[in-house]
């Protein structure tokens, strides 16, 4: 059975996570050099927090996110879109689901849910929001099975990135 432990160390992070990632993603060595760039920015973030999947000493999946503050460019664009009354209920103090994933060869073994399940019981919000991309079904029909609700759609960003949907889970029930 696959380990999970909390982010810790985030040199170690940043050093291990490229492969995992360019699998998840099918992602270029470009693009995961980017995707560096951004976990570094995320973790300096407030209420930073990460649980890593490992089989053995390799790693094979991971969850992070941090909490989701006015002036932060993807919570403020979402605010946009969403407009004042979803943005009121959602988007104040949330946790941001940022980034989440396994590779391959390790889905569809409960892994994913393991990973969703003991990093969102582990963070003090009541509330947390993720955007995935529209046409990934699979990933929607995955956080819809964890009650997940569609709190918006069509969601483009000003750098043209999308279309997302916008999705929310409230934290204060139990999660399964």
């Amino acid at each position: 059975m696959a380990s999970i432990t909390p982010i810790e160390d985030l040199e170690d992070l940043v050093g291990r996570i490229a492969s995992p990632y360019r699998d998840i993603y099918r992602a270029a060595a470009t693009e995961a050099v980017a995707f560096l760039e951004l976990v570094r920015v995320h973790a300096s973030r407030e209420g930073f927090a990460g649980r890593l999947a490992w089989r053995g000493a390799t790693l094979v999946g991971f969850a992070y996110g941090f909490t989701g503050l006015p002036g932060q460019t993807w919570r403020d664009e979402m605010a946009s879109h969403l407009g004042p009354d979803i943005s009121m209920e959602w988007l104040e103090g949330y946790f941001e689901f940022a980034q989440f994933g396994v590779v391959t060869a390790e889905r569809r073994k409960g892994l994913g849910s393991r990973l969703h399940d003991e990093l969102l019981t582990a963070v003090p919000h009541h509330r947390a929001v993720l955007t995935v991309i529209e046409e990934n079904g699979p990933a929607r029909g995955f956080y819809s099975k964890r009650d997940w609700q569609e709190l918006g759609t069509g969601f483009v960003t000003t750098g043209g990135n999308g279309p997302y949907v916008i999705m929310g889970r409230d934290l204060t029930t139990g999660l399964h």
